[in-house]
Parts: C-alpha cells; structure tokens; sequence
C-alpha cells in the first residue's frame, strides 16, 4: 500500500463525501471497516448510519460497511474529526497497531483532527489521489503512528 498526507491548512479542505467521490471507481467494490470515529459534525441527514459513532465506539473489531453505506454516512455529516477507514481489511484485532491493521488492507482513509488526511492503496489510485489532490505528499507507513485509534 502507498500513503499519502494531505494537510488541511484551511477550513473546507476535503471532507470524507470529497475523498470518495474523488476515489470512487477504486473504492466502490471494497468492503469497508470503520476501526476510529472521533466526532462527528452533522450535516442535514445522517442518513441510514446515525448512531455509527456510538457503534464504532462499542464494537470490538470496528464496524463493517459497504461503500454505498459508508457513501451516504459520509453525504451525511459536514465534518468527520477523527476517523479511520480500512477497505479489504483481514482480520483486525484491538491489541494490534493501526500499522499493522492497515497491513492487512488494501485501502486506508484516516482523518486526524480534521488536519490531515492520510490515504493508502495500490500505487493507480494513489497515482490518480494525487492528480484530484494536487498538495499530497509521499509518507511512510511510520507516519501511521500519529494516528488515533480504539482511544
């Protein structure tokens, strides 16, 4: 998986409803999880997932998704504060570091305090993550360390 940060200098950066509909051909056909989700900034509709962040919090191994779900909680809120989302991911496990959860995906989307986004998956998506996202940066999987998780 290749990762890339993108910094939110400014209010309006991204949301999580901007990331996957700039990503969504390659993100469409993956099952989702959701590990983290801080708080959360309602827009008009929470949709079908209003209580997933009580959920995410209660749940042992994160909430699974499909994208058409995870689309419509994302159309649904105007800011995620802190969120982790692992597409393919293979058996999870709370004792593990979010490092070595997202080695067991094909894809990651995190948002950190509503600062950054950190996006991972195979090299095409990356490659197209950074013509939609022209300031995303190259980072290590080290960086994956700043991330919140199960706090």
């Amino acid at each position: 998986m290749e990762l890339i940060e993108i910094q939110l200098n400014a209010p309006g950066g991204p949301s999580l409803a901007d990331v996957l509909r700039a990503l969504e051909p390659d993100l469409r056909e993956v099952p989702w999880l959701v590990l983290d989700l801080g708080e959360v900034v309602p827009g008009d509709d929470l949709g079908p997932e209003p209580d997933l962040p009580e959920r995410v919090r209660d749940s042992e191994h994160g909430v699974a998704l499909t994208y058409p779900e995870l689309d419509a909680f994302a159309r649904g809120v105007s800011q995620v504060i802190d969120g982790i989302f692992l597409g393919g991911a293979k058996d999870p496990s709370r004792d593990a570091t979010i490092a070595d959860n997202a080695g067991r995906a094909t894809h990651l989307l995190a948002i950190v305090d509503s600062s950054f986004w950190l996006i991972g998956g195979p090299p095409p998506m990356i490659a197209r993550a950074r013509v939609v996202f022209p300031t995303a940066r190259a980072v290590g999987v080290d960086r994956l360390a700043s991330l919140p998780y199960w706090g």
